[in-house]
């Protein structure tokens, strides 16, 4: 421990973080809020999935549509909640046989809400994907913050 004692009262000097520590420290803080929103998300899928109404939704068309270089696959789905339907889309990079037209896939959604809804399993691959992109960096700058803020004692 290197704590320097003043002769002021006995209190603690600390010696100033180095800049590196400080640039760790602030993308830190900058990667939380990304960790933060997409954990928010994860907890979401499985509180509704836990407390949600399920139902089955139909996939009605598939669009192929160009995406940068190549071709995505959007698939246009519709469900029943309380006589009135609801629905949305989602892509696919490959034409799965899973999620052709016609097939049915499951959907949780509120009881009050039922634009708020989720398709099972696919909700939760991308925040999941974007956790460990996210939280990679988020665990590295920590452990880079926390080793130059031990230099300062």
């Amino acid at each position: 421990m290197r704590i320097i004692y003043t002769e002021i009262l006995g209190a603690a000097a600390m010696k100033p973080i180095s800049g590196g520590g400080f640039w760790a420290g602030f993308f830190s803080v900058l990667l939380l809020i990304p960790v933060i929103i997409i954990v928010r998300k994860i907890t979401e899928y499985f509180a509704l999935k836990k407390h949600g109404e399920s139902t089955e939704a139909k996939i009605r068309q598939t669009e192929k549509q160009p995406y940068r270089y190549t071709y995505v696959y959007r698939k246009y789905y519709s469900f029943d909640a309380d006589g009135q339907s609801y629905g949305g889309f989602f892509d696919t990079g490959v034409n799965l046989k899973k999620y052709q037209t016609n097939r049915t896939i499951r959907i949780y959604y509120e009881k009050e809400n039922p634009e708020h809804h989720i398709i099972n399993g696919l909700s939760l691959y991308e925040p999941l994907c974007l956790l460990i992109l996210t939280g990679l960096p988020f665990c590295c700058t920590v452990y880079l913050f926390i080793l130059e803020f031990r230099k300062c004692f």
